[in-house]
């Protein structure tokens, strides 16, 4: 089987969050496990920064058994932001023989010339929308989106042979259009077998203990920091003395300015913002919290989720990450509305739960996702769809 994943971010283009993670380590187990050939169809592009050098030329790297082609992005400031490469369309037509395209993401060129391409030489196409279906996602320019759709995606998504959402909540928040194949097939992750070593051992609380949390993502207005700092503001003096945030992750359109704003207006001396983390280090930096945090305005599935539970953290997140559903369930967290007094109102549900219990809600996440969401079981689900779709080529 011959397949090509066309996305406009890859690894190692980690400025883009979850997605370079996800795709890369299903495509890898894909050619590694279960004999498919892959290849993957991307943009040299990282951020605001080129990972390979010339930037100007189409580079083809063997990355962990995957062939990826990464080609030019566009000069233009239009063309960076639509992720535009002049050399798509002539590059892409090399794949014409393949048995299936899977596109990533949509609302951007690669998405749109990529399920056209697949659509017009009759290849079987597969597309995983990563959340910009969902309807919080379509508010983000929405003119934009109503237009794209209109004259795009509206009539190529239909034509596709499934579309790959990750929870059950990820669909029945989105806006999708009729005629859609729909399929519920989770994120994997390739969890290491010591994995049970990773958390830690119970220790006796201590009346001066703190409560540690870490968020670890983007830093934009999506993620909902402005309600947290908001929130840790109106936690009594007390209260908020035993609280730690810290946050990681790279300043994305200029909102670090308004949350550095926040943290002197509120004099919040208990949040430090440390910049960007080595991808390398997130596990064992996961490692020496309490808890994570992540109050989004809306969460695809929540990768950092996983891999907080993954090393024994329970997580404190809002009921717009599409993973609450599951945290409830296994009782690995505390899920929250995104209004400043329920958030506030959870952290002190945290500080008032004894360390052991904080310790069994992240042993019953860390039993849960390795259960769920294995990579292994999660591709044998997508390489089944494939050839369902592979057979079902003639009718389409």
């Amino acid at each position: 089987m011959k397949i090509l994943y066309i996305t406009p971010y890859y690894k190692p283009s980690w400025f883009y969050g979850g997605p370079p993670k996800c795709i890369s380590e299903q495509a890898e187990y894909l050619v590694a496990h279960l004999g498919v050939k892959l290849d993957v169809l991307t943009l040299n592009v990282n951020g605001g920064s080129f990972p390979f050098q010339p930037a100007d030329q189409v580079h083809v790297k063997i990355i962990d058994g995957v062939t990826v082609h990464y080609l030019p992005l566009s000069s233009s400031s239009l063309g960076k932001k639509y992720f535009y490469s002049e050399e798509f369309n002539t590059y892409v037509e090399r794949f014409k023989e393949y048995d299936l395209v899977h596109v990533h993401t949509l609302f951007n060129y690669y998405s749109k010339e990529g399920m056209s391409f697949a659509v017009s030489h009759n290849i079987p196409l597969a597309v995983t929308p990563h959340g910009m279906l969902d309807q919080y996602s379509l508010t983000r320019t929405a003119w934009l989106k109503k237009l794209h759709r209109l004259f795009f995606d509206n009539r190529l998504l239909p034509k596709a042979s499934f579309l790959q959402f990750t929870t059950t909540s990820e669909l029945e928040n989105s806006d999708v259009p009729a005629g859609i194949h729909p399929v519920i097939i989770p994120i994997g992750f390739n969890f290491k077998e010591d994995g049970a070593s990773k958390i830690e051992e119970v220790k006796e609380p201590q009346e001066t203990e703190a409560l540690k949390m870490i968020f670890l993502g983007r830093i934009n207005r999506k993620k909902g920091l402005a309600l947290l700092l908001k929130a840790l503001a109106i936690l009594k003096p007390r209260l908020k003395s035993k609280v730690l945030v810290d946050i990681y992750g790279e300043d994305d359109d200029n909102h670090l300015v308004e949350l550095l704003a926040i943290k002197e207006d509120f004099k919040l001396d208990n949040v430090t913002f440390k910049g960007k983390l080595d991808p390398a280090h997130r596990e064992k930096k996961m490692a020496q919290y309490d808890c994570l945090v992540l109050t989004s305005y809306q969460e695809n599935f929540g990768l950092v989720v996983v891999e907080a539970l993954e090393v024994g953290k329970p997580v404190m997140i809002s009921d717009k990450v599409n993973l609450a559903d599951f945290v409830l369930e296994h009782d690995c967290g505390w899920v929250t509305e995104l209004k400043e007094d329920a958030i506030s109102s959870a952290i002190k549900a945290i500080l008032e739960t004894p360390r052991e219990l904080r310790y069994v809600k992240g042993s019953n996440g860390a039993l849960a996702v390795k259960k769920h969401f294995s990579l292994q079981d999660v591709s044998r689900q997508l390489h089944y769809e494939y050839f369902t779709a592979i057979g079902q080529a003639d009718a389409k």
